[in-house]
Order: structure tokens, then sequence, then C-alpha cells
């Protein structure tokens, strides 16, 4: 009788374990940048990252703002669909353990009806 109830733990421990996705984690390695980056020392390399990426994305949105309000929603959008997407695979990862069927499709779901009506 225990060693069922034991075997059932290891398999349900079993079950989690495949069931859960490790998430992707960022890279230290940006392909354009190397150059630039070799001749950064290595404990500067992450603030020279991020004033590169902060001029690039200013940048953007300056071009944004300048071609008038149908880019800055599009640019909404875009950020919003990624950030749901970055939220829902966390998700799926999280509640994939508890078979939750039509998870990922329910969220798009609300996410684009909530669109259609507040715009």
């Amino acid at each position: 009788d225990e060693s069922d109830m034991d075997a059932m733990i290891c398999e349900e421990e079993e079950r989690i374990g495949r069931l859960t996705k490790v998430l992707p984690q960022g890279s230290d390695k940006i392909w354009f940048l190397e150059p630039l980056l070799e001749m950064v020392p290595e404990r500067r390399r992450n603030t020279v990252v991020r004033v590169i990426f902060g001029i690039i994305m200013i940048s953007g949105f300056c071009c944004c703002v300048s071609l008038g309000p149908m880019a800055l929603m599009l640019l909404v959008f875009a950020i919003q669909f990624t950030c749901f997407y970055e939220l829902i695979s966390i998700g799926l990862a999280v509640y994939r353990v508890f078979d939750l069927p039509y998870f990922r499709l329910f969220s798009w779901y609300f996410l684009l009806t909530s669109n259609y009506f507040f715009f």
C-alpha cells in the first residue's frame, strides 16, 4: 500500500517534470555588437549595450511619432502583443501542470476581443 503511494508520487513528479518546460533566458552574445564589445572592458559591456539599444529605441520612437497616429497605434499593438506573448509563455509553462485545455487559445481570444472593444 505504501509502495503504491510512493510509486504514484514518483509518477506524478515525473509527469510534472515532463510538463514544465525551461523558459528561455537572455544571452550575452549580440552578434552585430561583438566587434565593438571586444574593445570594452568586461564590467562596462552591459552599460554599452544598454546605451546603444536605448539610442536605437529612442530613434525608433521618434520616427514612429513623426509618422503619425496610425504608426503609434501599430507600435502600441506590437508592444502589447509581444508582452502578452511573453506572459502567455510563462503562464503556459506554469499551467501546463494543471492540464488546462485551450489555455493559450482563450488567452489570445480575450486579448483580441478586449482590444476590439477598447479601440
